[in-house]
Parts: C-alpha cells; structure tokens; sequence
C-alpha cells in the first residue's frame, strides 16, 4: 500500500527522439484513522523507517475500541496504556524489519494494534488480566496473547 510511482523513458531507434511518462499510483485501504493519544495512553513503536503519524493507522471501530480499553485501563490502575503498532497510513503490510515479510502481517488492514501496560509486572498481574478480560467481555473483541515473547504484549483483534 501507498504511492507509487512509476517512469518510462523511452528512445526512438530511427530519430533518437527521447521522451517519458511518469504516472502516479495510489494503493490504500480506504477509510483508516489515526490514533493521536490522549491523556489514557501512550504511543510508541517509532523507528528508523517509520515516522509519529506513520504507524497508528487503525479502523474508526478499532480506534474507538482502544480509546475506551484505554480509558477503563487507566481509571483502573491510574497508568497510561502503551499503543504500539497499528497499521501504516494507508495500510498494507507493515514491513518493520524491512524484508516484506510477517511478523506483522495482520497489521495491514486497520484492525490489529499491540497493547501492553506502561509498568508491565509479572505475567499473571492484575494488569493483564484486566486487558484480556475487559476486551473479551466488554468490548466483544479478540487478541493473541504475546506475553511470553521478547516484547511482552497483547496483540488486539477487531
């Protein structure tokens, strides 16, 4: 996803008359917005290829969703909860390691964002057992549980 562009150039064996054409493609999934914070949550994963205002691209449903798992998070533990990695600003694969391929692969669309507490603590805290509860039960949503992992984190699934 995103803008392509795309140059002929051309030479005339008989005149050598040159010449191009350029033309420009927009590839995206319609429809995405930005998550830009607020007082409840914290945004990260920017890095060396991906810019603030390039990363937290998500559908208005899972937008809305993650504002209110945020809201209820802090109130409850008075911590900010980390957003990491939504989709790009016009979807398609999130290339993060720069090899065109998976892990991040279901995060094309909009609908997928990592999630995990400022403070995490020990796997079974009462922080994680909140966030897997609340999106189940409350928000009717679904996530992978990536808390034995590297970069411990709920992977949120609209």
């Amino acid at each position: 996803a995103g803008r392509t562009v795309v140059t002929v150039h051309w030479k005339d064996p008989r005149d050598e008359e040159t010449g191009s054409l350029s033309m420009t493609f927009v590839n995206k999934h319609d429809g995405l917005v930005e998550i830009t914070g607020n007082s409840a949550m914290h945004l990260t994963g920017h890095d060396t290829y991906h810019r603030a205002g390039d990363i937290h691209w998500v559908t208005s449903i899972t937008k809305t969703r993650i504002e209110k798992l945020a809201k209820a998070y802090f109130e409850k533990f008075n911590e900010k909860l980390v957003i990491n990695d939504g989709s790009l600003r016009y979807g398609g694969l999130y290339d993060f390691k720069e090899n065109w391929a998976p892990p991040h692969i279901e995060h094309r669309e909009g609908k997928n964002v990592d999630i995990y507490p400022t403070q995490p603590d020990s796997l079974n805290s009462p922080k994680w057992l909140f966030l897997m509860t609340y999106i189940q039960e409350t928000l009717k949503s679904n996530y992978v549980d990536k808390r034995k992992t590297d970069s411990p984190h709920l992977h949120f699934r609209e």
